[in-house]
């Protein structure tokens, strides 16, 4: 918002100004106060990632249906059948293995994340937790490993920390599905579009734009479920996924074909262009 603010002022004395676009990343229209208003008002388009962000700027600010872009987060496509992690963390074929990629932080609901584990090992003794990810001391002993300690949980949870790269891309082929809880500082919850890339079935919990990302786009195609925040109900969804290798297979298949067709980056970069171009060809700056 500042930055929009303060483009919005550089250019409002200029003979000539530049078009103005804002991109929005999170799922809902941002809140309009005075000095926003008037932002939006010297904005040529606006790039949103959903189509609740979509009607909120044309209704709240005026914008013209075709001014307001929704581009889809994007993943590069990845190659499946390459190195896994599985060794490394001690894990066999006979373990079901589910991720989350998240930063180790208070409003990320770690407390929910065991409570889950906790539901799921109890039933399934062969399942897996891993938490790709790290934080600071004081947060790691608090919402990490404390919490594992006193549920006696550490059989179940695999702790690798951080990945990048290559190791990432490993550690992603390593999983059976691929579990979300809240959206982080990326309100476009981009780790969950990785994972559909690597053809992972995902559980997500129903927050911004989790149950957007997983919604059916094809007949019969089901990518993952966006279910209530709660363990019951988010532990419910993995133990049919994790006891069901068919429908494993179904979900993460769905989950590929919509990262491959609907997230794929030259998509968005010519539906990008086509809509910078059209801008400027209207060439119309709001005053």
């Amino acid at each position: 918002p500042a930055d929009h603010l303060l483009a919005a002022l550089a250019c409002r004395r200029l003979a000539q100004p530049p078009l103005l676009v804002r991109t929005v990343y999170e799922p809902e229209a941002p809140r309009l106060g005075v000095r926003m208003r008037y932002a939006f008002r010297r904005t040529a388009g606006v790039v949103v990632p959903t189509e609740r962000a979509r009607q909120g700027l044309v209704g709240r600010c005026g914008l013209d249906q075709d001014r307001v872009l929704r581009l889809e987060p994007v993943t590069e496509p990845q190659r499946l059948d390459g190195p896994d992690q599985r060794a490394r963390w001690g894990l066999g074929p006979e373990q079901l293995v589910v991720g989350i990629t998240a930063r180790i932080q208070p409003h990320r609901r770690f407390d929910l994340l065991w409570d889950v584990a906790s539901r799921v090992t109890a039933q399934l003794p062969n399942a897996r937790f891993v938490l790709l990810g790290r934080g600071n001391e004081v947060d790691t002993r608090a919402l990490v490993t404390e919490p594992i300690a006193k549920r006696g949980l550490q059989p179940f949870v695999v702790l690798p920390g951080y990945q990048r790269g290559l190791d990432y891309h490993s550690a992603l082929r390593s999983l059976d599905a691929f579990l979300f809880l809240v959206p982080g500082s990326d309100g476009t919850c981009r780790a969950v579009a990785d994972a559909m890339a690597f053809g992972l079935p995902v559980v997500a919990t129903d927050r911004g734009i989790l149950p957007e990302l997983l919604a059916t786009r094809r007949p019969g195609e089901v990518p993952g479920a966006a279910c209530r925040e709660d363990a019951a109900t988010l532990a419910a969804a993995l133990l049919e996924l994790l006891r069901d290798a068919g429908l494993r297979r179904a979900r993460g298949a769905a989950a590929l074909r919509r990262a491959q067709l609907d997230m794929d980056p030259e998509r968005a970069a010519r539906a990008l262009r086509t809509f910078y171009q059209q801008l400027l060809d209207r060439r119309e700056v709001p005053r």
